[in-house]
């Protein structure tokens, strides 16, 4: 069995359609039918993911025998396992883990974190799985009073305290400008694209600058009203993103038009 066949039988037994596990996974419907159909194989990250959602083991995923799959990826040095391991350890560099307390303390160093965008009463990405290099560490959250910053709980020894904490807090006067840009994050097997957002606010001429695994923020920041206000600065790349109609093909569109993106291989 094919691991497009594993993934068909593990979706229709857990009873979701092929669009849910498209949004779980912020990829379009048809990348999961073309696994399906054995047309295309999942990338090394997706598999993961995968994996971890139907609670199955890599192997069982891909049927392959115990190990082959973890030798395959991370052991034969004659296969680059040693740069392909050198590679996830540069890239996990860049990004800050929600094992981190000290979130405030990394955005006034201008390091880029990780987070979650709240507007219109939902949050983006949207889903269950998370890229395991970019866990949130907290919520940009757009709201009637102004934009919100909190932290997504911390550890406390052992124990995770899930309590959301107010980090910041702005009025959209206190609002410079907020930009946006797209970036392709390096995985093992290729890339993904991915929002960066920087807030410039008046308050100590700051810039905090976030990261989110979605796209879809970008265009609900752009039409948001409660935004109009707000000087927004637009990458070359992301403008014609915000023109789309049919928000659910923009990760195909993004494919066909941005090939050329460079990969982000550092946290400015």
């Amino acid at each position: 069995m094919c691991v497009g066949d594993e993934i068909k039988k593990l979706r229709m037994q857990k009873g979701i359609s092929q669009k849910e596990l498209a949004d779980l996974l912020l990829i379009s419907r048809q990348t999961i039918s073309k696994w399906e159909l054995g047309k295309s194989v999942p990338e090394l990250v997706y598999i993961i993911q995968l994996a971890d959602y139907f609670n199955v083991t890599l192997d069982q995923l891909v049927g392959r025998k115990p190990q082959t799959f973890l030798q395959k990826y991370f052991g034969q040095k004659e296969n680059g396992g040693d740069e392909t391991m050198k590679t996830i350890n540069t890239e996990g560099s860049n990004f800050y883990s929600s094992f981190s307390n000290d979130i405030k303390g990394l955005l006034k160093n201008g390091k880029r974190i990780a987070a979650l965008v709240g507007i219109d009463d939902k949050e983006y990405p949207q889903g269950y799985i998370k890229h395991s290099a970019g866990t949130p560490n907290c919520v940009l959250s757009i709201n009637e009073n102004g934009i919100e910053i909190m932290q997504l709980g911390k550890n406390i020894g052992l124990f995770m305290n899930n309590q959301k904490e107010l980090l910041y807090r702005f009025d959209y006067e206190e609002i410079n400008s907020i930009e946006l840009s797209i970036k392709k994050v390096t995985d093992i097997l290729g890339g993904r694209y991915v929002l960066f957002i920087n807030l410039e606010t008046n308050k100590d001429n700051c810039i905090l600058k976030f990261w989110i695994d979605s796209l879809k923020p970008a265009i609900l920041i752009w039409n948001s009203p409660k935004l109009a206000t707000v000087n927004k600065i637009i990458s070359d790349k992301l403008a014609p993103i915000l023109s789309m109609n049919h928000v659910e093909t923009i990760y195909e569109d993004i494919e066909k038009g941005l090939d050329e993106l460079p990969y982000f291989m550092d946290n400015k």
